[in-house]
């Protein structure tokens, strides 16, 4: 997927059950929406985990905004959702104040998010 100032790569790792997804250039809030609806459509019938890589863009997405992106259906079993894992991997020196409360608006929704710096814990964390 791409815009004029972001690129998204879906790669589907079967043999470890996992999308990951890598993000570069601009990111914006209809960037993200649009990102999260093609990953979502690659797994939609597989609790797939997820990885999605942030270190190469740069996130122009508000708090208000994050607070009020969509979650997942409701009709989604609770189970389900508490059993997918999503890593977020982040650069460390920006945008955590957007990536933690992201992380906490999206687990308060009844996701199992996570926001890392390295790659290692997060793929760990995941697979």
């Amino acid at each position: 997927m791409t815009t004029n100032d972001c690129h998204a790569e879906f790669v589907v790792l079967d043999d470890l059950q996992l999308v990951r997804v890598n993000v570069r250039g601009d990111l914006n809030y209809k960037d993200l929406a649009e990102i999260v609806e093609t990953e979502r459509s690659l797994t939609e019938a597989k609790s797939y985990t997820r990885l999605y890589d942030f270190r190469s863009c740069d996130f122009f997405v508000s708090i208000q905004d994050l607070y009020a992106f969509p979650r997942p259906e409701l009709s989604m079993q609770s189970t389900r959702r508490e059993m997918v894992r999503v890593a977020l991997l982040v650069p460390e020196h920006k945008d955590l104040e957007h990536y933690s409360f992201s992380e906490t608006a999206v687990q308060n929704g009844g996701l199992n998010i996570r926001v890392f710096t390295c790659e290692e814990f997060a793929l760990g964390w995941v697979v």
